[in-house]
């Protein structure tokens, strides 16, 4: 049986290039256009192991002394990226919507407020809001279905990512607690 969050994430379409940076190198995955359902769907699954390998790394990544033992969840609006910092090791984690046009996704350094597996919007029509992290009033960094409209800003000024890379990320602020979890949002 296929975990849903992560056919849910699924690319659909197979001309996307990304990056992954794992201990400072990075890898360009860009796939020809035209390629077959078959390769589309090996590049897809390419991604996702690469992901959660980066995941991984810093998961058991040691924590020499407190300070380094902070997980740093970075976002560049400008960008439409996430990075997470943990002792030392930089992890591309994908790309963001954030705030559109005539809303605003607040910037400066937060810790995460709460954490909610299933949550849905009180005040956009119920939206759903998968892995939610809250970290400043009803602001949070959450998953969404709508994967083809990431690193483009569309939200209401939620930081939204993949719903695999969101149940990824939610997962490693549970492992690290929110005491030792830092949220920064930079233009």
């Amino acid at each position: 049986m296929q975990d849903p969050d992560l056919t849910a994430a699924a690319p659909r379409r197979c001309d996307q290039s990304s990056v992954t940076a794992v201990g400072g190198t990075q890898v360009l995955q860009r796939p020809q256009p035209g390629l077959s359902s078959r390769s589309c769907a090996i590049f897809a699954i390419m991604q996702r192991i690469l992901a959660a390998l980066a995941i991984a790394i810093l998961f058991h990544a040691p924590c020499a002394e407190a300070t380094s033992s902070e997980l740093q969840i970075i976002v560049h609006i400008s960008r439409q990226q996430m990075w997470l910092l943990q002792s030392g090791t930089h992890a591309y984690l994908g790309p963001v919507s954030t705030a559109r046009r005539g809303y605003r996704t607040p910037t400066g350094k937060f810790r995460p407020l709460r954490l909610e597996r299933v949550w849905y919007s009180t005040r956009y029509d119920r939206s759903p809001m998968p892995y939610s992290i809250f970290f400043h009033g009803g602001y949070a960094i959450h998953g969404t279905v709508e994967s083809r409209k990431l690193g483009r800003p569309v939200s209401h000024g939620c930081i939204r990512l993949s719903v695999a890379n969101a149940r990824l990320l939610f997962k490693l602020v549970q492992s690290r607690g929110v005491a030792n979890t830092v949220i920064l949002v930079r233009n």
